[in-house]
Parts: C-alpha cells; sequence; structure tokens
C-alpha cells in the first residue's frame, strides 16, 4: 500500500512548533510529538522517555507509519543523545516503521559529517534535505533506499516547481565541490577551533551561557538569566544586534529557540576570519551583559 503524499500541510503539523500551526483549523491527530532528548530542555535522554511518551497518548507502534527526527533540533542547535538515537533506529526497524532523517539545516558538511546523522553511526531509510544542498539557492531534495522511493511511478509524485533544471544543475555542482574539496573533513578540523573558543568564552561567561551546543562549523550559543535555566531571548536578541552592527551576520531564531544565538559560518572560511568572527561575538556579548 502506497503511504499517503505528505505536502506542506502535512509537514506543518508534522513540525514542533505549536504557534505555527494555529491557523490550520483541523490538525491531523495522528501526528505525534515526543520530547527530544537534548540533555537542557528534557533531561530525560534514555529511549524509554520515547516509549513513555507513547504510551502516555495511547499510541502503539502498528499504528506508526514513520519516525522523524532532526540529529540536532534547528532552534538550539542541540544533538539528540547518542544511545536514544541509535535505540530508536533499532526499534523501527524492529517494528517494521520508517526512520526519516530531517537534515533540511544539519547535511552537506556543516557538523564536519556530510550529514549530521552519520555522527550516531547509523542510516536512515529517509533523508530530507534543503538549504545547503544548493548553496544559498531554493532546491530540496529527498534521498532513501530504493524500496521506498521506487514506490511512486513517474508524475504520480510531482509539482510545478519541482526539479528545475538550472537549480539542479547548481546542486550537483555544489555537491560536487563538498566532496572534491573535502569540505566536511574541513568542517570537522576547523570546528575544533570554533568550540575550543566558544566553549572558553563560555566558561568566562557561565552565569549567562547555559550550553554550547553543535558540531563542526555550526554552533548555537544558549543564553539564560543569570542564576535560572530561564531562557534570555532578549540578551540573545542584543548580541546579534551589536554582531551586525560590528558587521558580523548572526541570528537569534523564532520560537523556542529564541534565546540562542545561532552561528553557520561557511565551509570554505578560513581559519583566521573564524577567529575574527568569534572575537567580534565576544566583544558584542560583553557589551550586551555590562548594558
Amino acid at each position: 500500500m502506497k503511504m499517503p503524499f505528505m505536502d506542506g500541510l502535512g509537514a506543518q503539523m508534522a513540525g514542533g512548533i505549536p504557534s505555527l500551526k494555529e491557523w490550520i483549523v483541523n490538525l491531523d491527530k495522528d501526528f505525534h510529538q515526543v520530547p527530544f532528548p537534548d540533555e537542557y530542555l528534557n533531561k530525560d535522554t534514555s529511549f524509554e522517555s520515547f516509549k513513555s511518551a507513547l504510551d502516555k497518548k495511547d499510541v502503539t507502534p502498528d499504528r506508526i507509519a514513520g519516525v522523524i527526527i532532526e540529529p540536532y533540533q534547528g532552534g538550539t542547535a542541540a544533538f539528540a543523545d547518542t544511545e536514544y538515537v541509535r535505540s530508536l533506529r533499532q526499534w523501527c526497524t524492529r517494528h517494521n516503521v520508517l526512520f526519516i532523517d530531517d537534515e533540511i539545516q544539519a547535511g552537506f558538511g556543516r557538523t564536519g559529517k556530510m550529514f549530521a546523522v552519520e555522527h550516531y553511526d547509523i542510516v536512515p531509510d529517509i533523508i530530507c534535505c534543503g538549504k545547503a544542498v544548493g548553496s544559498g539557492l531554493p532546491i530540496s531534495a529527498v534521498l532513501g533506499k530504493s524500496e521506498f522511493m521506487d514506490i511512486y511511478g513517474p508524475g504520480e509524485m510531482t509539482s510545478t516547481h519541482g526539479g528545475n533544471p538550472l537549480i539542479c544543475r547548481v546542486a550537483l555542482k555544489s555537491i560536487e565541490l563538498i566532496v572534491k574539496e573535502k569540505l566536511a573533513a574541513r568542517s570537522a578540523r576547523l570546528g575544533k577551533i570554533f568550540h575550543r573558543e566558544l566553549n572558553r568564552i563560555k566558561e568566562k561567561y557561565n552565569e549567562v551561557i547555559a550550553a554550547v551546543n553543535g558540531r563542526g562549523l555550526l554552533a548555537g550559543v544558549l543564553l539564560r538569566k543569570p542564576d535560572t535555566r530561564e531562557f534570555y531571548g532578549t540578551l540573545a536578541f542584543k548580541v546579534v544586534e551589536k554582531c551586525i552592527q560590528k558587521g558580523l551576520m548572526l541570528y537569534a531564531p523564532l520560537g523556542p529557540g529564541g534565546a540562542t544565538v545561532k552561528m553557520n559560518p561557511p565551509l570554505i572560511i578560513p581559519e583566521d576570519a573564524l577567529l575574527e568572527g568569534v572575537s567580534v561575538f565576544e566583544e558584542a556579548l560583553k557589551e550586551a551583559v555590562n548594558e
């Protein structure tokens, strides 16, 4: 039996931010959210927490078509617990459930691997890609095992704007360069320097920095109010504003990750430029904290 095609509306309902679903009149009750095992927002990173969440919703494995997970949360850049993800992969295999890996933000070298899911030494059934695959131009892609991808015949799963030849050519060239220039490995190497410096800043400002998340050339500095675990979104936006005024483009996502200053330097960034960017961030943080 073919699975129903999940269009933009279905993808919106599968997302984890309630405020983005308020406009949908009739939410599909068969989409279920479970806590993300990030060790900060959710201390319980055991796989038992996944099964317990389903039990509370009275959802049995035979009713689940697929599980979608980001290796790291787009808002806070927090990676999921390794053993949790590996156990989830085993659980999906055991119950004949699709394991779907969301690499929209994580893919194509940003975390020091071609795909972030590689950090867990597992193979997903389907990978959803976007953003980095086109080096800034609008394109998305779905990768998967042939037993799933070949279910649909020619013309059965299409879109008016799908498969633009020019953008597809750009994406292929982008992937070729990432592989040829070994940019994922370069991201891993520079990432050690990047995260070393960010963690140095965390030690210096540990009263307001709750965590430095991410891997490779991807980082999220999660800010909190002093002496509490409460998110400090106001400070995050102030830091970002000061960074922009100093010529450094950073951002703080809206929603649950709003207290996180996100950093995604290009894979080809020179080491001295990377260190300069971290220095500007530290200067902006210092000014924002002292105001």
